[in-house]
């Protein structure tokens, strides 16, 4: 007990400096837990983060009426500044109108594997389905329309 009765004698003769010091404590303990939760919020953030998958059309035109043309789509995975998370599963419409006569679709690594099996979508479209690819950190692929008539 007597040693209870000195801590309480030292912190009213010297509250000054006790305030100070529990002050500055205050002020470490409070930048500690702010850094804490700016890493726990970066680290939930990279772990939800979807992935950006984004396609891009390569052939130029302008294109002549009634012409035959291979169109080259690229596939990428963008990703983001906090996080790059791989796109899997992907499922991606190659979506064009009637007019355009869609012949075939060429895909894989070396363009070796061949669809040429058009499925009818809404209103006067056709399209081509890929799906359950893959794409990781900033990886990109090329997919061919070959023999596409233009309108």
């Amino acid at each position: 007990m007597a040693h209870w009765q000195l801590v309480w004698q030292y912190i009213t003769d010297h509250f000054d400096k006790v305030s100070a010091l529990s002050n500055i404590a205050l002020a470490v303990i409070s930048a500690f837990l702010s850094l804490l939760t700016l890493w726990l919020t970066y680290i939930i953030l990279r772990f939800t983060a979807l992935p950006r998958v984004g396609i891009r059309l390569d052939t130029r035109g302008p294109f002549r009426p009634h012409e035959t043309v291979d169109l080259w789509f690229t596939v990428f995975n963008e990703g983001h500044w906090f996080s790059h998370p791989p796109a899997t599963g992907i499922r991606i419409y190659f979506n064009v109108s009637d007019s355009c006569q869609l012949q075939s679709l060429r895909y894989g690594s070396d363009l070796q594997k061949l669809d040429s099996s058009v499925k009818k979508g809404k209103g006067s479209h056709i399209y081509y389905l890929r799906a359950g690819d893959y794409c990781f950190l900033r990886g990109t692929w090329r997919e061919r329309c070959s023999n596409t008539e233009t309108p």
